[in-house]
């Protein structure tokens, strides 16, 4: 959060984040739409600036005391589980962590709001929307995508 205002990659990771994450409780909190690098949302964007970024050292302080039950815990396992991915299999790839969630979170939106019927189908939608990605990073990224979305129910949940 820190680096938020000056730094594009973080901008990147907190909506690519919110937008997984919101996707995979199934409530929907801020709308998103396509952009350049995916889902995005102009809402998202400006309650983090405006809201969070000036309270930065209250919501830490509110973040310290939150405490999750069992459940809650066992669901952000899973979640953590999604997102990650090794940075040597990323730096392997030339990939940062805010390409790799670039590219999650818009596979899961092609995915979710498309007709994406196959994973010939989402190569082609993300060759023709990222094409600053090669077909290497976008086949691994694939096969990846579909790893973890096994693990997702018919509704979309996690």
């Amino acid at each position: 959060m820190e680096k938020y205002e000056m730094d594009y990659n973080s901008r990147l990771l907190i909506q690519k984040a919110i937008y997984l994450l919101q996707e995979l409780i199934g409530k929907e909190l801020y709308n998103f739409s396509w952009y350049l690098a995916g889902p995005y949302s102009p809402l998202l964007s400006r309650q983090v600036f405006n809201e969070i970024l000036t309270n930065l050292e209250e919501v830490k302080k509110e973040a310290e005391n939150v405490r999750f039950t069992e459940k809650g815990e066992k669901f952000i396992k899973k979640v953590k589980e999604f997102f990650e991915m090794e940075g040597d299999q990323l730096e392997h790839l030339n990939l940062t962590k805010a390409d790799w969630y670039e590219l999650l979170a818009s596979m899961y939106y092609l995915y979710k709001r498309g007709q994406i019927d196959s994973k010939e189908d989402l190569k082609r939608a993300i060759k023709v929307n990222k094409k600053r990605f090669n077909e290497e990073q976008i086949c691994f990224s694939i096969e990846e995508f579909y790893k973890r979305v096994q693990g997702i129910d018919e509704n979309g949940k996690i």
